[in-house]
């Protein structure tokens, strides 16, 4: 976008008032920002209240039950757990090493963390399908598959399956 705009700038020169452009901007971005806001609420962000699942070792700010933030103060002051922390790349696989000590916080922290992943492979492979019949042609039955898709993702959701 920006590569444009200098060009257009550059074309027009003087006759292009710089005040008009930044009211387009700013009208353009503001309407943007109420877009993201209908879309994705400020009152409904799931990031609210689950601070410490992104980092456990900062001071607590959100109101947590007194349970959890003793766990969390506990966790905390293990400089063990704080260095295997800083040390992992995803924030899933350090509070799937923590289970066993934090069951509790880290079953919270999983179920926070492991619906994006889980949502992103059935979406990626329904995509992955829906190519293959464009592309080859296939006679597949999309309608079918997409069912099973959708049921096996369902399933894979549920606390009673496999890996919940």
């Amino acid at each position: 976008m920006f590569h444009q705009l200098a060009t257009t700038i550059d074309e027009l020169g003087k006759e292009l008032g710089i005040t008009s452009i930044r009211n387009v901007i700013t009208e353009h971005l503001t309407n943007v920002r109420d877009q993201f806001e209908t879309y994705f609420p400020a009152q409904e962000d799931p990031r609210i209240g689950n601070a410490w699942i992104r980092n456990p070792f900062l001071p607590l700010k959100d109101g947590l039950r007194v349970i959890m933030e003793d766990k969390l103060l506990e966790m905390a002051g293990d400089e063990g757990l704080k260095r295997n922390f800083e040390n992992t790349t995803s924030l899933a696989s350090y509070w799937i090493k923590v289970k066993a000590e934090y069951p509790e916080l880290s079953t919270i922290a999983l179920k926070t963390l492991l619906p994006f992943p889980s949502t992103y492979l059935c979406e990626t492979g329904f995509s992955t399908m829906s190519v293959i019949k464009t592309k080859y042609r296939i006679s597949l039955d999309i309608h079918s598959r997409a069912r099973s898709l959708r049921e096996a993702c369902e399933y894979e959701g549920r606390d009673d399956g496999p890996h919940g």
